[in-house]
């Protein structure tokens, strides 16, 4: 269903870097795929348990920042696990952006098997969201993914990183992109951060969990 949508994808962020990779992603989604109203990416700042929103096209929402544990996307933060609502007046732990919003959509992003941050869509449609979506974000993610991997912090110049480095190093890691970040929370056209390159394997995983009717 979305196979043309991701080939475009792939072809337009292959050259850019992970800022205007991110943004672009937001604005495709949103302009280009019915339904999907609000689209953003938030990364994890472990140091403060907290999601901070990174890129997003739709309205401007107040949930730059999100406790971990809070709403749908503070949920899959502490889950590792989607999660799909598609009647968002039923959830009891729900962050409301906008009235016109019935249902949402968070997919983790995986990097050595660790969730350091989500794609976040809302849909002023209720039941939205399907597997087909599911399976579509779960691959936009991979290609981020692939992006953070080739291009991630190096967390000391003279460590040798392991193929399977502790969780708190990794995250850790991301904790130190949100911080580089610190004085421009939301990627804008202007924004530029300068990654070096580090030999962390490529190894994803895919969780999944009862969607919510």
């Amino acid at each position: 269903m979305y196979k043309s949508d991701l080939n475009k994808i792939k072809n337009i962020i292959n050259d850019l870097d992970l800022n205007s990779s991110l943004e672009l992603i937001c604005d495709y989604l949103k302009k280009n795929i019915h339904g999907y109203d609000w689209v953003g990416y938030y990364f994890h700042d472990t140091s403060n348990k907290q999601l901070e929103l990174k890129a997003f096209s739709g309205l401007p929402t107040e949930h730059t920042k999100i406790p971990f544990g809070k709403g749908i996307c503070g949920q899959t933060a502490e889950s590792n696990k989607y999660m799909i609502a598609n009647d968002v007046s039923k959830e009891s732990n729900y962050l409301s952006c906008s009235v016109n919003v019935k249902s949402e959509i968070v997919v983790p992003i995986f990097l050595n098997n660790i969730n350091i941050g989500q794609i976040d869509i809302d849909s002023n449609h209720p039941n939205r969201f399907l597997k087909v979506d599911l399976d579509f974000l779960t691959t936009i993610n991979e290609l981020v993914s692939e992006k953070l991997e080739d291009n991630a912090l190096t967390l000391t110049d003279n460590r040798k990183t392991t193929a399977e480095p502790p969780s708190t190093e990794v995250k850790d890691t991301f904790s130190k992109f949100i911080k580089l970040n610190n004085n421009n929370r939301m990627c804008n056209k202007n924004t530029k951060i300068l990654f070096v390159r580090n030999r962390i394997p490529r190894s994803l995983t895919k969780s999944t969990v009862k969607i919510k009717s």
